[in-house]
């Protein structure tokens, strides 16, 4: 399975996307957009930051678990992690989306009828 960016609507009729890894796990979720032009713009960011190492934000949650936050080069942004058991586990997920975050393969899911770009 390739990595792919997959675009869903949520229940609010926002559109977001997600960066799902060739294993098929998520490493990366947007924020909400409301038209579908933004969520492309999105995309296109995450593929040209994800391999800049100085645009991901490491932070601790509440309860002291790591996570990263994806950003452009205007500090905004464009995409947030899971929240990971340790920092060594988060540092592998940065690593995930600078690999896979360049790919091209956008599967829109947010209708009826699936459709690849």
């Amino acid at each position: 399975m390739a990595s792919a960016y997959r675009i869903r609507r949520a229940s609010n009729n926002q559109f977001y996307f997600i960066l799902e890894a060739e294993n098929g796990r998520i490493i990366l979720s947007s924020e909400m957009y409301m038209r579908m032009e933004s969520v492309m713009e999105g995309i296109n960011s995450v593929r040209v930051n994800s391999v800049v190492d100085e645009r991901y934000i490491r932070k601790t949650e509440n309860s002291g678990k790591p996570y990263f936050v994806l950003t452009a080069k205007n500090k905004e942004p464009i995409g947030t992690s899971e929240i990971y058991s340790s920092k060594e586990v988060m540092e592998k997920g940065i690593e995930s989306v600078k690999q896979n975050g360049p790919t091209e393969q956008v599967v829109d899911e947010s209708g009826k009828k699936k459709t690849e770009y």
